[in-house]
Formats: structure tokens, sequence, C-alpha cells
């Protein structure tokens, strides 16, 4: 059994097909800066999930575990994302599910949901971060958990592990997907609640009042555009309790029109603190992954 290291100070990017190159060998938080090709469009910012806090505070580069129940975090979409059909290959609903249930704790700057993880030093998972029902001791695996620590791995661990509980999370809500023969939208599988029910046992104690702040700052919310938004927040409070459960979490959310914007012929990248999890998709992959919090041309964007 071996302890992993927290991937939030060594953070992958690979959001956007201007990145690719970065993302092969990564970015470091502590980085200053780097110059990158614009991309052609920047309609690839689908959504990202950032500002992760406790009642201890936020998670940041210099600072990437924070302790204690979670109670606030942010979230920006793409605006084309929240206007597409709720069938939509690239999942509004579902995407803004997996973005809330980063911030209420499925992220490894959560200490809680990090204390949970090990890594394996034999039989089939070996080397795989591994996320167990307890902590300091082995109990039963509930998850694979992707490199970064804060994803689901898209596969069948059918009967492997620790008790023989894995599952079959090819179409987990938490995976880097959607899958090509996945639900849209996906939906919020009763694992991944356990999971966060072991590290927070949310459902245990009266449950999560989820309070949404709609931010202009970014760009101008429509009525149906919230309407996504509240499904989503109605959808994950009603997993772990009462609709308005005893303990409060803020859920700031934002939205950004790329077409109102005008592109730049170069993105620096100014490291400006670990968005702790970025869970933005890429559209050519549909692929959610890691990321910092980035100033884009101006535009705080959580990378």
């Amino acid at each position: 059994m071996k302890s992993p290291v927290k991937s939030t100070s060594a953070v992958v990017v690979c959001n956007s097909r201007v990145l690719r190159l970065i993302a092969i060998c990564g970015i470091v938080a502590s980085l200053g800066s780097v110059a990158v090709p614009a991309p052609a469009t920047a309609e690839e910012i689908l959504a990202s999930t950032f500002d992760l806090t406790t009642i201890n505070g936020t998670a940041t580069k210099n600072h990437p575990g924070v302790s204690g129940l979670p109670i606030s975090a942010t979230t920006i979409f793409g605006k084309d994302l929240l206007d597409a059909p709720i069938s939509d290959p690239d999942d509004p609903v579902g995407t803004a599910r997996h973005e809330l249930f980063h911030g209420i704790g499925f992220a490894d700057a959560y200490n809680s949901f990090f204390a949970h993880i090990y890594t394996p030093t034999s039989g089939p998972l070996t080397g795989v971060p591994v996320f167990n029902q307890l902590t300091n001791t082995l109990g039963n695996d509930l998850l694979v958990m992707t490199a970064n620590l804060s994803h689901d791995v898209a596969g069948n661990f059918n009967g492997k592990g620790n008790g023989g509980t894995l599952l079959n999370q090819t179409f987990f809500l938490m995976t880097p997907g959607p899958f090509p023969g996945a639900p849209v939208p996906y939906a919020i599988d009763q694992r991944d609640v356990d999971v966060l029910n072991a590290a927070f046992n949310w459902s245990g104690i009266g449950g999560i009042k989820i309070n949404v702040v709609f931010d202009n700052s970014q760009g101008t919310w429509t009525a149906a555009e919230k309407t996504r938004i509240n499904q989503a927040r109605d959808d994950v409070q009603a997993k772990f309790g009462p609709a308005n459960g005893t303990n409060t979490f803020t859920w700031t959310v934002q939205v950004f029109d790329a077409a109102a914007v005008p592109e730049p012929s170069t993105i620096t990248l100014a490291v400006v603190g670990v968005a702790a999890l970025a869970a933005r998709r890429w559209r050519l992959f549909r692929r959610r992954s890691a990321g910092v919090h980035v100033l884009v041309s101006g535009f705080s964007q959580p990378n």
C-alpha cells in the first residue's frame, strides 16, 4: 500500500487543441508564463471548476490541500454548451452535474477525499490510484482513479481490487467522458455518491443545501441556461438527502460567450493559482482534465 502524491502541484493541461504539446510533458504550477498560439476558436471552453473552498480556506498552488467540509466552489461554462440541446454529445446537463460533484468534494484538493486514495503495490491494480472506503487501513475499494486523482477511470474493474467490490465504471458520471454509447445526459451513479459519503458523510449529516449564485461578470445568463444549472443542482442535492439539507454549499456559476470575445494572437498562461480541479472537456476527444487558473488576454479563465 503506497500513498499517492497530490496532483495539484504538477498540473497537466490537456484541455484544448492548442495545448496538446504542453499536455504531453505537463506544466508545473510554479511556471511563470508561457506564450502559445491562440486556438482556432474560443468555443473549446466548455466548463471548468475552481476556487474549491472549505471552512478552512481555498486550495491554491501553494496550499493544494484544504481540510474540512466543502462550502463553496466556482464553475464557468461555455454559453454554447448550455444552449445546446439536452441530447447534445457535449452533454450540458451531465457536465453541470459533473462539475458540481467536483465542487462538493470530488477532487484531490479536498484532504478528506484525498485521504481515501492509495496505490496498490501488488495485484491487478498495482501502481494505479484507488479510492478505498477507509483511510489508513484497507476496506473495500470503491473506485479506480485517473492519474490526476479527481476522476474515475473509464473501464470495467468488476470484482477486482481489495474486497472485490469494484464495478464497471465506464459510464460513471465522474469519468473523463462522455464516451460512445454512454447515456446523455450522464446519470449520477450510486458509486460516485458512495465515494463522497465515504469522504464527507453528506447523507449522514443531513444532506446538502446548494445555493446557486449566477455571476454575470463573464457573460449574461438566460432563463433557459439558469434552468439547466438549477436542474443539475436539484439532481445532485437529491442524491444526498432532503431538498434543503442541513449543510449549505454555495455554487457560483459564470457563463462565457466565446463569440463575444475577440481572439488574441497569442494566449499567455500566467499561473495565478491552482484550479485544483478543472474538469473542462475537449470537444475533439470529449474529455475532462485537470488544469490551472490562468489569465487569457485579460480574462481570468480557469483552464
